[in-house]
């Protein structure tokens, strides 16, 4: 095989992922039952009704007759009309519209995660792009010139990621096409044509922050890239391009949300108080909000350790982080992209209680991908801890699946396993931070 960029090489690799995927979608129909991909089908049918999902006033009657019926059924969200209600409207508006225009072509549980999977399939060609074209790697590694080893980084990060395999494929999600959306804004951001930087990048961030928000973190670093090209000069000519970019961004993202005001808001604060920790248990009893780490947040095992000090441990963290951040940016060793990537972790790796690994990885994979731009082969081995961790994520469901009763001598589900992969995440993330901020040379992207 030549190790090019060619386009018969990105297509052979696109079909190769793809392939995958499908293979492992028939061979898990138990995936059809998970609670997430039955919400997405949920909200799916309501917007390909013509029903406002936020609303939940509009159309009660097929409300109803949606949460009653045995297609993409859960006990737990479907045991209330007021449980069916809040999650079929949990997510943003580019999301749910995306959940529609697939409901409208099928309404399957295999069209659902084959969309899903050929959208990762995508996110795969284009974080080999990515790697290829962006992180500086020159110096061969064990027999393996610097070519081959992107080659070999490209795919474990895209195709062959364990992580999304496990948080997409087998588990129906699609945080993978927000990570596209959000890798399309910042590829097209650095393009050499003034159209697709000046247009293009804009459009698709607008796009990522409907779809599910997160392109507000990289909004710096895009209009960066787009309009100052690395350097801050400014001029009637950049402050031009930028105010064009946001307003382009604005405008992109007001489209998919207009249809869905004021109600969108309600939903949004919900979410973002509940799964942070900032509200208190209504008379709903039902409603997530989490006073304590759950799913796979760093901090549960951490709660599960030492249930009255895990928030020292917590905060001890937080304040670690922004320190070492404070003197990096002082020492001007990091740059733009390391302080995406470090907003971005801090938001879901910290600070959010309640995160599966689908949602957590948002901050994981685009973490690695920009501190890989920014500084080389330093991230190496937070590249091989992430591969590895997700690998034995896989390993660990897969083992709870063939036998159950492992449930219970194992840490009770394979989530915790993962809380224990984002926490080794965080601990090996701060420890390069530190690295970097106290080495003798400045960020210069080698």
């Amino acid at each position: 095989m030549k190790y090019s960029l060619t386009s018969k090489n990105l297509i052979l690799l696109f079909l190769a992922a793809l392939v995958v995927r499908v293979a492992l979608i028939v061979a898990t129909p138990q995936g059809n039952s998970i609670l997430d991909l039955c919400i997405y089908i949920d909200s799916g049918q309501l917007v390909s009704h013509g029903v406002n999902p936020y609303n939940f006033n509009d159309n009660p009657t097929l409300r109803q007759q949606l949460r009653q019926d045995n297609f993409a059924f859960t006990p737990f969200t479907c045991s209330t009309q007021d449980k069916w209600d809040y999650f079929a409207s949990s997510n943003l508006p580019l999301a749910l519209l995306t959940f529609g225009v697939i409901d409208t072509i099928s309404s399957s549980y295999f069209f659902y995660r084959f969309v899903f999977a050929f959208l990762d399939s995508l996110l795969s060609i284009l974080i080999l792009y990515f790697v290829l074209q962006k992180i500086p790697l020159r110096s061969s590694f064990r027999g393996l010139n610097a070519t081959q080893l992107k080659w070999i980084i490209g795919i474990g990060l895209g195709a062959l990621n364990p992580v999304i395999l496990l948080n997409g494929t087998i588990i129906a999600e699609h945080k993978g096409t927000a990570i596209l959306l959000l890798l399309a804004a910042l590829v097209t951001a650095q393009s050499p044509k003034v159209s697709v930087k000046n247009y293009l990048s804009p459009v698709l961030l607008g796009l990522s922050i409907a779809f599910i928000g997160l392109g507000v973190f990289l909004f710096p670093l895009c209009l960066w890239y787009a309009c100052w090209e690395e350097k801050w000069v400014w001029s009637r000519k950049t402050t031009g391009a930028a105010l064009r970019y946001i307003g382009i961004v604005i405008l992109t993202a007001l489209i998919c949300f207009l249809p869905f005001l004021p109600e969108i808001f309600e939903m949004m604060w919900l979410r973002i108080a509940g799964s942070m920790g900032l509200v208190n248990h209504t008379n709903q009893n039902w409603y997530p909000y989490f006073s304590a780490p759950y799913h796979s947040s760093a901090w549960r095992i951490v709660y599960m350790g030492w249930p009255e000090g895990w928030k020292i441990i917590k905060n001890g963290y937080l304040i670690l982080f922004v320190m070492v951040n404070i003197y990096g940016v002082w020492q001007r060793k990091y740059d733009m992209r390391m302080l995406s990537a470090n907003l971005l972790l801090l938001f879901l790796g910290v600070f959010l209680l309640d995160g599966s690994l689908d949602r957590i990885n948002m901050a994981l994979l685009p973490a690695i991908l920009l501190v890989g731009q920014s500084q080389g082969k330093k991230i190496l081995p937070l590249i091989l801890l992430y591969w590895i961790g997700g690998a034995l994520d896989i390993l660990v469901a897969f083992l709870l699946q063939v036998n159950p009763i492992w449930e219970t001598l194992y840490l009770s589900e394979f989530k915790i396993f993962e809380s224990v992969f984002v926490l080794a995440f965080l601990i090996f993330y701060l420890i390069l931070l530190a690295k970097i901020a106290l080495g003798p040379h400045r960020v210069d992207g080698k």
